[in-house]
């Protein structure tokens, strides 16, 4: 994702603030919603039977290396991610807002991973290699970064009881599957894992009135 640095400047009579917060019910930290067009699902959203089936349709063991089970490959969703402002004005005099979005841009993946999987996993995934080094249940972030600055002006006027939001949004892919390693026909390391790749990435700037 892009690294974000904001300057505010703030134009009002009489202001009240509160802050607000979002919670990552996607299981991916940057990634508080993430929908999946059509019946596909997010591995935070699969029950323990479903990943189970996963590990079963892996079929016979290997005698050395890797197997990999798709539940998804490569499907379009959509993202809401991080929220880059929010503010709320609970007094009865307009709010007016002057801030200025400075960006350095680079892009994110975030992998989401269950399991005993440790060390390397070598593999193809959309165009993605497969490269994960963790231990239990944890996320790893892939980022490519390129230099390109932007700089973004925005004049915003709140409304009495009304609050703004400027939030990342955008489209991505979901891969996700289960892993297992062999040794000699043993299984050494098995795992869930999950990929979420950033394809397009806008600002959506909302207003809306607070329910009392």
């Amino acid at each position: 994702m892009k690294k974000i640095f904001i300057a505010f400047a703030f134009m009002l009579f009489m202001v009240c603030f509160s802050s607000l917060e979002i919670r990552a019910a996607s299981g991916h930290q940057g990634f508080p919603e993430i929908i999946i067009t059509g019946n596909g699902k997010l591995l935070e959203n699969m029950t323990d039977e479903e990943i189970a089936a996963g590990y079963n349709a892996l079929g016979r063991r290997k005698l050395f290396g890797w197997k990999h089970y798709y539940f998804n490959q490569g499907v379009d969703a959509t993202y809401r991610g991080e929220i880059i402002f929010a503010k709320v004005n609970r007094t009865a005099y307009p709010l007016e807002i002057n801030y200025v979005l400075q960006e350095k841009e680079y892009s994110e993946n975030s992998w989401k991973v269950k399991g005993s999987i440790s060390g390397k996993i070598q593999g193809k995934i959309k165009k993605s290699d497969l490269a994960l080094n963790v231990e239990g249940e944890a996320e790893k972030k892939d980022t490519e970064s390129f230099t390109r600055f932007e700089e973004t002006k925005f004049k915003v006027l709140v409304e009495p009881n009304h609050r703004i939001v400027l939030q990342i949004t955008g489209e991505c892919t979901v891969t996700n599957g289960v892993s297992k390693h062999y040794i000699f026909g043993i299984v050494s390391k098995k795992g869930a894992w999950e990929l979420v790749e950033v394809v397009t990435r806008y600002y959506e700037l909302r207003t809306s009135e607070i329910e009392e």
